[in-house]
């Protein structure tokens, strides 16, 4: 069992050309492979790029990956993403934000994990609080029963699963019900502004949902390293690398 603090996930591909989001803008990169520069690209897998040519015959796939940064409004662009294939086959995909947190050496690869993760909808029970310093005047009193916990595959049961706990309001975590431990009453909290405040971050209500399943996504990903996907380092690498 994993409980959630704070957290992660990947992305790897091959993409277009940029831009800023304000009307009336131009294109930052508009001929990205033409001519081809090694030195702007993350080569990931068995590839061969060209100028004008992007080539993997390899059964495990590869990518590339843009690495020069876009102008402001930060993580706010346009990717215009054309292909002209040689033969009608394969498998193509464009992620946007590319990062190698998850270091998947390939799209196929980061597919095959995903497609062992299950999602199921448990109830395992309310958010338990007590009085303290956070901005409602309280502080969570364990971090069980969590929005979300992950329970690893194993040779009997070779599935992955990520259970997302009903009891927290996944659709307006600032009217997230609470039981408070101390004074017996049940209640509802603001426990987004919470977290936020905890962190020292500023997520909105999906932003927070993400990094949660990411975060369990994490624990799956790396069984054996629960300290470290639940330090608040690694969900603010997350949050700057994924979500924000």
């Amino acid at each position: 069992m994993r409980t959630v603090r704070l957290a992660l996930l990947a992305c790897l591909a091959l993409a277009s050309a940029f831009a800023q989001a304000p009307q009336n803008y131009t294109y930052e990169y508009p001929s990205l492979l033409n001519p081809y520069s090694s030195s702007q690209w993350t080569s990931n897998g068995a590839n061969s790029p060209s100028t004008g040519m992007y080539t993997s015959s390899a059964s495990t796939g590869g990518s590339l990956i843009f690495c020069p940064t876009i102008a402001a409004p930060s993580n706010c662009y346009e990717v215009h993403f054309k292909l002209s294939l040689a033969s009608p086959s394969g498998t193509y995909i464009a992620y946007l934000r590319a990062t190698q947190l998850f270091n998947f050496p390939s799209a196929k690869a980061a597919q095959t994990f995903f497609d062992t993760v299950q999602f199921q909808f448990v109830f395992l029970g309310v958010m338990v609080i007590k009085p303290g310093d956070g901005p409602g005047g309280w502080v969570q009193a364990d971090v069980i029963p969590a929005p979300a916990q992950s329970i690893p595959a194993t040779p009997e049961n070779p599935v992955n699963v990520v259970q997302i706990n009903m009891n927290y309001n996944w659709l307006f975590f600032n009217l997230n019900p609470a039981h408070n431990v101390v004074t017996g009453a049940n209640t509802v909290v603001n426990y987004l502004a919470y977290v936020n405040w905890l962190g020292g971050i500023s997520l909105s209500n999906l932003q927070l949902a993400t990094l949660i399943i990411l975060h369990e996504l994490g624990h799956l990903l790396y069984p054996s390293m629960d300290s470290m996907i639940d330090s608040s380092q690694f969900g603010k690498l997350i949050i700057t690398d994924c979500i924000q």
